[in-house]
């Protein structure tokens, strides 16, 4: 979105078609995330401790979207390769033979990690060439924990 109304007040937007870019790409935007352990939502209070422990138990990764400006736990997938494999599909369906835009990688400390699922991303559409892969601040790696991997896609 920022990159949006950047690009837009670059163009010579008013402040006004600069706000509404902003929001139309928000609208556009297709978020998913790869959690490979439920622990830190639990010492953040998100999740109880004992959901935390069983998912971790039985290998558990829950994948993650952004709905209306809301995170939520969109599913619980037994290993990684299969929650990966799920996240994947999940972007297909989302993007429906819509152009991708903008696309990111997010990770946090899961560079190789990031750079797989960019690899599985870009074998199954047509990602931009200019593709971001940036890694969460720590403010917000707190609550995810190490080991997250997740795409962020804006289409038209």
């Amino acid at each position: 979105m920022a990159l949006a109304a950047a690009d837009a007040a670059r163009a010579g937007a008013t402040p006004a078609e600069t706000v509404a870019s902003a929001l139309e790409a928000g609208r556009c935007m297709h978020t998913y995330a790869l959690l490979p352990t439920l622990k830190y939502l639990a010492l953040s209070g998100r999740v109880g401790k004992l959901v935390a422990g069983m998912a971790d138990t039985f290998n558990i990764m829950p994948i993650l979207t952004v709905k209306e400006g809301k995170l939520d736990l969109l599913e619980r997938i037994r290993t990684r390769k299969k929650a990966m494999e799920r996240m994947l599909q999940l972007v297909h369906s989302a993007v429906g033979g819509k152009r991708v835009e903008r696309a990111a990688i997010i990770h946090v400390n899961h560079a190789e990690g990031a750079r797989e699922l960019a690899e599985l991303l870009c074998a199954g559409l047509p990602c931009p060439r200019d593709m971001i892969t940036a890694e969460f601040t720590p403010g917000l790696s707190v609550h995810a924990g190490t080991g997250v991997v997740g795409v962020v896609l804006q289409t038209s």
